[in-house]
């Protein structure tokens, strides 16, 4: 199957900071252009809402979490004796003030605190913080993992084409007069991966158009192949890639693993950020030929993951994350041998991870 072409990129990779409107991230859409960001000039900015009007949806959200009545009576009373005070108006002007910077008036005033202050400088562990993820429903037709899993990156593969050419058109809301989406967000969830970091972590974008490779994981073992020919850019047939999962399975439930092959990598990736940037610091400076492998695999279009057991509410964001996965992919696609599947995904400008 013949795909579009990708636009290539000025440069190979683009490390994003959390900032949507810097220029290195913003003048990809103009670069890559089509439908999808299309509209993306003309959107209105975020507004800043009447300071009653905040204070007003502030109350009605407390009074929904209030333990008692006893607990909201004392929070109404905290809210209107600030209502009255002038660090209340203070504090809505600084917001007014920040929403007219050149640097927020192209955007949104509140992308880069939700991307930093919230996102990449917590610290939490990603799995369950932070990633989410959806099951589907069992497909009956597929005999195996294998085959579901290759149905899978196909549909990923024509998806990815489209949201990364720029064709995929705009979304919008609405019946009759509809209203245009913000179309920044795609521009994170394929070829990308969250960095750890000791303070922050940052946020790789890699260029479509030289990274055709799927990371499949199987029983803590990774493995790379392209499945888009990174010649004719034409998605390779569904027999070939089955195949190839085939192999990585079969490679994975071999007796040829090590015995005390108990301590996998992937569980490094569930641990708190700042740890997880230190030990891997420390597993490149050890073994720094290991450099261009971490590289291969933050590249991959997405991560494919071959499970023992059944992805479920439980095992896809307890269980599967470190013992199955590198965790801070952005997309990861599961399946088991029973033909469940399942996707998480994230976010860290918008989508998060799972590799």
């Amino acid at each position: 199957m013949a795909l579009a072409p990708l636009p290539r990129w000025p440069m190979p990779v683009i490390t994003s900071h959390g900032d949507y409107a810097s220029d290195s991230e913003k003048s990809l859409e103009n670069y890559i252009g089509g439908p999808l960001y299309a509209h993306q000039s003309a959107l209105p900015t975020l507004p800043v809402p009447p300071l009653a009007k905040t204070l007003s949806t502030l109350n009605k959200s407390a009074k929904s979490l209030a333990a008692n009545d006893r607990e909201y009576a004392a929070f109404f009373a905290a809210l209107k004796s600030f209502t009255e005070t002038k660090s209340a108006q203070q504090l809505h002007s600084r917001l007014l003030s920040l929403q007219e910077t050149s640097s927020n008036s192209r955007t949104s005033w509140l992308q880069k605190w939700w991307n930093t202050l919230g996102y990449l400088h917590v610290r939490d562990p990603i799995p369950i913080n932070v990633s989410y993820f959806f099951q589907f429903k069992d497909d009956p037709s597929a005999p195996d993992c294998v085959t579901r899993g290759a149905a899978a990156l196909i549909a990923t593969a024509i998806f990815r084409n489209q949201t990364c050419s720029g064709e995929l058109p705009c979304e919008e809301i609405g019946r009759k007069n509809k209203t245009k989406l913000c179309s920044t967000a795609y521009k994170y969830m394929f070829n990308a991966c969250r960095i750890p970091g000791k303070k922050s972590d940052t946020y790789n974008i890699y260029d479509p158009s030289r990274n055709h490779h799927v990371v499949v994981v199987r029983k803590g073992l990774f493995f790379v192949f392209d499945f888009v020919d990174p010649v004719t850019n034409t998605l390779k047939p569904i027999n070939t890639i089955e195949s190839l999962l085939n192999r990585c399975k079969n490679i994975a439930d071999s007796n040829i693993t090590p015995p005390n092959f108990s301590h996998r990598i992937g569980i490094l990736t569930s641990n708190n950020r700042t740890q997880w940037a230190e030990d891997r610091e420390r597993l490149i400076r050890e073994n720094p030929q290991a450099a261009p492998h971490f590289r291969r695999l933050r590249a991959a279009l997405f991560c494919f993951v071959s499970m023992t057991t059944p992805p479920s509410l439980t095992s896809v964001p307890l269980r599967s994350f470190g013992t199955e996965e590198k965790t801070t992919r952005t997309t990861a696609f599961l399946t088991s041998r029973s033909r469940s599947s399942a996707a998480r995904m994230g976010s860290a400008g918008c989508w998060e991870s799972t590799r």
